[in-house]
């Protein structure tokens, strides 16, 4: 049997919780250890520092000025990939160019926008992290369409307060809705089981979780639509609704401010809780993948 088969047949899921500094010496091969599966995903503590933190949430109020893209839950900045496509469909062919030239261009300049906007290099000690962690393998952001700039590194993700949750997902479901923005992708990194990555800015006074499901992708599952939270359709049709049905385990994970999650959301079907409360939750994240061959390894969202 192997360890796909296996934990189809609902493996208890478990997080390691582990200190940022400690995080390469114990485990050097981390990210291909949640690539293939034998890990499902890490709690890093203390990621960021007070200072660092403080930096960011004193600023951020000013990110509204800029071209936030806001949701039915929130906002996110820089607007990820996925969104941009879906923005730009309709759009001729000559619009479609001249915004996506826009589009890398200011992600490749994130970065910078970033030093500059609260005071520290994030995406140096992203890159410290993970290649820390990466077996040897070097770790890159990837390059956008036509070489032009690259894809944002991270984005700022703001879900508002009362309902401002993420319905329940995995990376390789969102795979056969966003299939003009992974087409790219795809050329350079292994698309397929991608990891996830976010780091706590703000936790909401209540809610706001990371709910994780003993459930592994399968080609074929899918929902009745991007939004539902309550069911799943397995490839034989048969609908499924992991909250209550007692075969499925899930666990709530809930970080503190500085903290980082790291794991497997590729093909792990989880969520983010309803926020409740007053305080709107606030991270930074992205995605994960190996490049074709298994040799490097490249970040984006």
């Amino acid at each position: 049997m192997g360890l796909l088969d296996f934990f189809r047949k609902r493996e208890t899921i478990f997080f390691e919780t582990i200190e940022y500094n400690n995080i390469h010496k114990f485990h050097p091969n981390a990210l291909h250890d949640l690539y293939k599966s034998k890990k499902h995903g890490f709690l890093i503590k203390n990621f960021l520092n007070n200072e660092e933190l403080n930096a960011i949430l004193d600023e951020l109020p000013k990110i509204e000025n800029k071209n936030i893209a806001r949701t039915s839950v929130g906002y996110t900045y820089p607007m990820v990939f996925a969104e941009f496509s879906l923005r730009t469909d309709a759009l001729s062919s000559e619009e479609k160019e001249v915004r996506l030239k826009e589009f890398f261009l200011h992600s490749g300049n994130f970065d910078q926008e970033f030093k500059d906007d609260y005071g520290f290099d994030l995406k140096s000690k992203l890159d410290a992290l993970f290649n820390s962690i990466s077996g040897g393998r070097p770790v890159k952001v990837p390059k956008g369409m036509n070489q032009l700039g690259s894809y944002p590194f991270g984005n700022f993700r703001y879900l508002k307060p009362k309902g401002g949750g993420v319905s329940i997902h995995c990376g390789n479901f969102f795979q056969t809705r966003f299939r003009t923005f992974y087409s790219h992708l795809m050329q350079k990194v292994n698309v397929l089981n991608q990891m996830s990555y976010f780091i706590m800015l703000q936790e909401p006074e209540k809610g706001g979780e990371l709910d994780i499901f003993n459930l592994r992708w399968k080609d074929g599952q899918t929902k009745k639509d991007n939004l539902e939270d309550a069911e799943i359709i397995l490839p034989n049709r048969k609908v499924i609704k992991p909250d209550t049905d007692k075969k499925y385990q899930k666990i709530k994970i809930q970080p503190k401010p500085g903290d980082m999650i790291l794991f497997q959301g590729g093909n792990i079907w989880h969520r983010v809780a309803d926020i409740l409360g007053a305080k709107p939750r606030i991270t930074f994240g992205g995605f994960m993948g190996f490049g074709h061959g298994d040799k490097e390894i490249y970040y984006w969202t």
